[in-house]
């Protein structure tokens, strides 16, 4: 049996789940603020929230990790994110 949190219940049951939410893909980027990667091959996330929660967004074409763990409400209302595999542009 699994340890137990404070109050009870099995440790793993108090966890927080990261949802995977895959972004839209917008034709015109320029009508958008884009953030895009200045350095050829970085395939690490544009953003990295801190703790357990939020959501991690996915590429709307290829499904290539933009962020994880973050809040979109919070930091990404409105931004562009040029996919570094692909180089389709996603909403975040």
């Amino acid at each position: 049996m699994g340890s137990l949190h404070e109050f009870g219940v099995p440790a793993w049951r108090s966890r927080r789940r990261v949802r995977r939410i895959k972004v839209q893909v917008v034709p015109d980027a320029n009508l958008w603020p884009v953030l895009a990667k200045d350095v050829t091959g970085d395939l690490s996330p544009f953003l990295s929230g801190k703790g357990d929660g939020g959501v991690d967004l996915l590429c709307g074409n290829c499904d290539q990790l933009l962020a994880d763990h973050v809040y979109p409400a919070d930091k990404l209302a409105g931004i562009v994110l040029c996919c570094p595999v692909c180089d389709a542009y996603s909403l975040a």
